[in-house]
């Protein structure tokens, strides 16, 4: 299939800012899974899956940069909340 232009502009600064980051050695780059079976049926937004895999990443890739020597998917596990238990609210900020 092939992408668009703005897809290509994209992954053009995409390695641009790769390059420039690996110059620094406090600064690290999460490279995000894009497929498909990740977002929900519009694509734009993450759904339950997608979620648990970026949550799993940020955990990961913190802990390899405090070089900690536990396991870091085994310490905690958060459970996301069905959209029945939102909070269903009229939005207006209570005094």
């Amino acid at each position: 299939m092939k992408s668009s232009c703005v897809n290509s502009e994209i992954k053009s600064f995409n390695i641009k800012l790769m390059k420039s980051v690996r110059e620094y050695q406090h600064a690290s780059i999460l490279e995000m899974n894009t497929d498909r079976k990740l977002f929900a049926n519009h694509g734009l937004h993450l759904n339950g899956l997608g979620k648990e895999v970026l949550s799993k990443q940020i955990v990961s890739l913190t802990y390899a940069i405090l070089d900690h020597k536990q396991d870091p998917l085994n310490i905690f596990k958060l459970e996301l909340r069905s959209k029945s238990h939102r909070n269903t609210s009229s939005g207006k900020c209570r005094n």
